[in-house]
């Protein structure tokens, strides 16, 4: 009786070999997932930094262009919001513009409204700053 070679499984060594592989591929998406985290929560706090802006922004405009007080205000942390919201600082601007766009110092009838939001990038650990700028008219 003849005894025939057997192909019909794996060796030893493809098996390690495709142990190997798996392994490899696998601990380089493990490590890609605390980035992609990051990245999400980066792009959160980004969202926000423009709502808070934008809300200000909106604030501001709804009260009237003669009750727009020039000068400027800073907010260390946006607490008072929503404790979720501490690590965020408002600072918000009104100058006086002329029709050149060139700060001035008397009402001409317009104004810029400038509101910087920082925050500490999860990142990089610096200091972000968004700005956002509108002109407000006296009709």
């Amino acid at each position: 009786m003849l005894i025939g070679k057997n192909n019909k499984g794996f060796s030893l060594l493809e098996v390690l070999v495709a142990l190997s592989i798996l392994s490899v591929a696998v601990f380089s998406i493990v490590r890609l997932f605390p980035f992609g985290m990051n990245a999400t929560k980066q792009s959160e706090q980004k969202t926000l930094a423009v709502n808070f802006a934008q809300a200000k922004i909106e604030e501001l405009i709804s009260q009237g262009y003669e009750q727009i007080n020039v000068g400027t205000v800073i907010e260390e942390s946006l607490s008072t919001i929503d404790n979720d919201f501490s690590e965020f600082k408002r600072i918000t601007r009104v100058k006086y513009l002329d029709s050149s766009l060139n700060e001035t110092q008397t009402d001409l009838g317009l104004k810029l409204i400038e509101t910087d939001i920082v925050w500490i990038n999860i990142m990089t650990g610096e200091n972000t700053t968004l700005t956002i700028r509108t002109l407000n008219s006296h009709l």
